[in-house]
């Protein structure tokens, strides 16, 4: 017969093994009285019963069935039903008046013990009874061969460990070192029949402390191998400190004791390193990735309301509680990154204790792993999450287990504190449709390691300090080991500190190859400044100025010289798609240069005396000067930007394309001995001239527009380029509005 489950009398919740649940919970240790109790839920009574036939007088029989059949010809359904009525009556009266016999039976120990306190006041004198508590105790000394380890030392050692007011968990740590000590004692001692003596000089023997630590590395990983080697360690301090009369160990002993297991710490220490990278690897392996744990957010909020409507309907079916239970505590793990003490002690006080701050709730828990560190913790919750838990609260006195009055805001059906996090965790992501389930260590190291990845270092300081751990503590522990890609980017940084890369080193001015390379970064711009002057003809000595390393910008300034800028070839330092340029004098536009030709010339060749220094960066080509009023442009200097736009996230595309010259400039043109020329600005433009544009543009919204395309549309539209020249707007800046729009328009 398959075991069924057994509902407990006490807290209505069905158990498998009733008898040990009443003995550790309800901390019944009667035999007798628990076998009642079995009875009367499995209603399965061996003693002897009443017949439950009214009118019936048969009593104390042994076989209720064939009476029932006998004499009242009642068979079936019928029959089983009135059986197992009359054995759970018979059991219930049983337990009655057992208990009331063993009440009475201890209140007649009770009274013997006082009759007899009595009679030896009565007979023995007071000074024969100083006498012999005297002989008693000069007698016990006398008996040290007799004492053992866990009657005189080990109660003493426990009473030195445990505090009052400390929390379960640290009462259970200290249970753990108790057992290790005495683990470390018994294995010591050698003999598993007799209980080990209290001398203890058993344990002096450096030979059987080699052979202890040999039957650790066979069954324990080096984590807790440290564990039992710091439990001996404090314990034999203890020693030190106390000198217990019962011992006979030296101090000198004792200490070399301590030596030779702090050097055994040591090694181990060394080796703990490897394993938790080992950890972490595989932690890293199993962690839930960002898109996991949006999925696996996006699916909870749909599915706790679900679940609470389940859990008001049935609050006594333990799995629809464990399933409301877990989606609620995954959220709380996914949203704050916490450990799993601070969701479980948290009480109800704290829940109802919760204040708004801005649109969030925010729960304080005192009672966790680091508060000793990080004070309370706190778990930021929205409007709508905070209702969740809320409702739950209001079915929490129909949970089972309430009876027990618990303090946790989540409870078993015990009263205890819900400590089946992890299981209730790992089903619910699977119920959510990840591809695997996990657990809430698993869930911190992902969000530990997408904080990492993603925030900067003061704002992840600011998270980590939430989330009740330090960004070394996250480092040590949490944080997913560099990938691959993270291994690429630390060789090109160290090729770049050896002076092996193509850029220079910035920090010590070293330069990466050769003393006479000069590296210019790509992301930055050619300009060349052509001076003239009319105090005198004669050419001047050319002034050319390099720029610190790192910048491409090359100036350069000429006397004006005779001939043209126009000539028989354009003004290209390299072929150029673009090789018009123009110029605006006395308000008529003149063209400079409208040759198609795109072989180079020597700068002699265009009246520039002179010769630039060799500079190894990009191809340079002219940009097409722009219709800059002639008050805006200064008279004794004008600019031709050069632009390099390989690789250049700031350089604007689409410029290959136009085949006439742009009626905006391309940069801002300043007085000479202003900054330098400006390529974007942050404009804010009014409601009437962004309604202009997107009239003008309405036909190309909605494909990538050219430079070509912003010519046509400016050239055949006079008054938004007038009021774009007024604003003294750059051809960047009419793209960048253009794709804004588009970008709303996308939204929308």
């Amino acid at each position: 017969m398959s075991p069924t489950k057994q509902l407990c009398p006490f807290c209505r919740v069905s158990y498998m093994n009733l008898c040990l649940h009443l003995t550790h919970v309800h901390k019944l240790t009667d035999p007798k009285e628990r076998k009642l109790l079995n009875a009367i839920t499995s209603k399965r009574y061996s003693g002897p019963v009443d017949c439950p036939v009214r009118g019936c007088t048969a009593s104390s029989l042994v076989r209720l069935d064939r009476h029932l059949k006998i004499c009242h010809k009642i068979e079936g359904q019928e029959l089983k039903k009135l059986v197992s009525s009359a054995k759970q009556t018979a059991a219930k009266a049983a337990l009655q008046n057992y208990k009331q016999a063993t009440k009475e039976k201890d209140e007649e120990v009770q009274t013997l013990k006082r009759r007899l306190d009595e009679l030896e006041k009565l007979v023995r004198p007071p000074a024969q009874a100083e006498d012999n508590t005297a002989s008693v105790a000069a007698a016990k000394p006398g008996r040290a061969t007799q004492l053992f380890f866990t009657e005189e030392v080990l109660p003493q050692y426990k009473a030195t460990l445990f505090r009052v007011g400390a929390s379960s968990k640290v009462i259970e740590n200290y249970n753990y070192e108790l057992k290790n000590v005495e683990k470390f004692v018994r294995f010591m001692w050698g003999n598993q029949d007799e209980p080990p003596p209290a001398h203890l000089k058993y344990i002096a023997d450096p030979s059987l402390i080699n052979n202890w630590m040999e039957h650790l590395n066979s069954k324990f990983k080096v984590t807790t191998i440290k564990n039992h080697l710091l439990a001996i360690i404090k314990f034999s301090q203890f020693l030190v400190d106390n000198s217990l009369p019962c011992v006979r160990l030296s101090q000198k002993r004792l200490t070399g004791i301590i030596r030779h297991l702090k050097c055994q710490v040591q090694l181990v220490t060394k080796k703990i390193v490897g394993h938790r990278q080992t950890v972490k690897d595989k932690k890293t392996q199993r962690m839930p990735q960002r898109g996991d744990l949006a999925a696996l957010l996006t699916e909870l909020r749909g599915k706790i309301p679900d679940c609470l409507d389940d859990l008001a309907e049935s609050p006594l079916d333990i799995a629809i509680r464990n399933s409301c239970i877990g989606c609620l505590v995954t959220l709380l793990f996914s949203i704050s990154g916490h450990r799993s003490s601070v969701i479980i002690n948290m009480t109800l006080e704290e829940y109802n204790a919760a204040h708004p701050e801005g649109d969030f709730m925010v729960i304080s828990v005192a009672n966790h792993k680091t508060s000793g560190t990080f004070g309370r913790a706190k778990i930021a919750l929205t409007e709508r999450e905070h209702s969740w838990l809320q409702r739950f609260a209001q079915l929490r006195p129909r949970l089972p287990g309430f009876c027990h009055q618990p303090a946790t805001f989540f409870f078993a059906a015990s009263g205890q504190p819900f400590r089946k996090v992890n299981k209730v965790v790992t089903q619910t992501c699977l119920a959510c449709g990840l591809p695997r389930g996990f657990s809430v260590s698993e869930i911190r190291t992902g969000v530990s390691t997408c904080i990492q990845r993603n925030l900067p270092e003061k704002q992840r300081q600011l998270v980590a300090r939430l989330m009740c751990h330090s960004t070394q503590t996250a480092d040590r522990f949490y944080v997913a080991e560099p990938d691959g890609a993270d291994a690429c980017s630390g060789r090109g940084l160290l090729q770049t500190a050896l002076g092996m890369s193509k850029a220079p080193c910035r920090k010590t001015g070293q330069q990466s190859q050769s003393e006479e390379e000069v590296v210019h970064s790509p992301w930055k711009r050619l300009r060349l400044t052509i001076s003239s002057t009319s105090e005198e003809d004669e050419p001047r000595p050319q002034k050319i100025k390099k720029k610190k390393a790192g910048n491409a910008g090359l100036q350069m300034q000429v006397t004006k010289d005779p001939v043209p800028l126009c000539s028989s070839s354009p003004l290209d330092l390299v072929p150029s798609e673009s090789a018009g340029l123009v110029e605006e004098l006395s308000g008529g536009l003149v063209p400079l240069c409208t040759s198609s030709s795109l072989d180079p010339v020597p700068l002699a060749s265009a009246g520039l005396q002179g010769q630039v220094g060799k500079v190894d960066s990009p191809p340079f080509t002219f940009s097409p000067l722009s219709h800059v009023p002639l008050e805006r442009l200064p008279a004794e200097e004008m600019f031709v930007t050069l632009s390099s736009d390989l690789n250049d996230p700031s350089s604007p595309s689409g410029d290959e394309d136009a085949e006439l010259p742009s009626p905006l400039p391309k940069t801002v043109v300043r007085p000479a001995g202003t900054e330098r020329p400006t390529y974007r600005r942050k404009l804010l433009y009014t409601d009437h001239f962004r309604e202009k544009v997107k009239r003008s543009f309405s036909d190309h919204l909605d494909s990538p527009i050219s430079t070509k395309t912003i010519n046509e549309v400016l050239y055949n539209r006079p008054e938004l380029l007038a009021e774009c020249k007024d604003m003294a707007l750059t051809i960047d800046n009419i793209r960048a509005l253009l794709k804004q729009m588009q970008r709303s328009t996308d939204q929308v």
